[in-house]
């Protein structure tokens, strides 16, 4: 969620390496903590997620471990988190196969953007 809405990660040293390394739990609190949080998930504007991003959180979409029913076992919140992540990719990845499907088939039209956002 924090990579999606552009929250950077804190540096911190990892114990186990000693090197710095982007950590997301100080942000991700931060983050959790705003009173608007969930509204901002609500109205976030999933046509226009910028590319960066998508790549950026693919390899977590990817991974197995980031199964809604794997996140369930730890925490029902970060089940809806996990869920919210992965629809996003889903929408973008959807979002993107439609509109280049239609604009290279002359039997279907390109959707007016109003028709994609709801």
């Amino acid at each position: 969620v924090c990579i999606i809405k552009s929250v950077k990660a804190t540096r911190m040293k990892d114990p186990g390496s000693g090197k710095m390394v982007d950590d997301y739990w100080e942000s991700s609190k931060k983050m959790l903590n705003d009173p608007g949080f969930l509204d901002s998930l609500k109205t976030y504007d999933k046509d226009n997620i910028p590319p960066a991003i998508i790549t950026k959180i693919r390899p977590y979409v990817e991974n197995p471990e980031f199964e809604p029913a794997k996140i369930k076992q730890a925490s029902t919140a970060a089940f809806g988190l996990c869920c919210w992540v992965r629809a996003m990719e889903a929408y973008d990845r959807v979002a993107k196969v439609s509109v280049t499907c239609s604009s290279h088939h002359p039997l279907y039209p390109p959707l007016p953007s109003s028709t994609r956002s709801t």
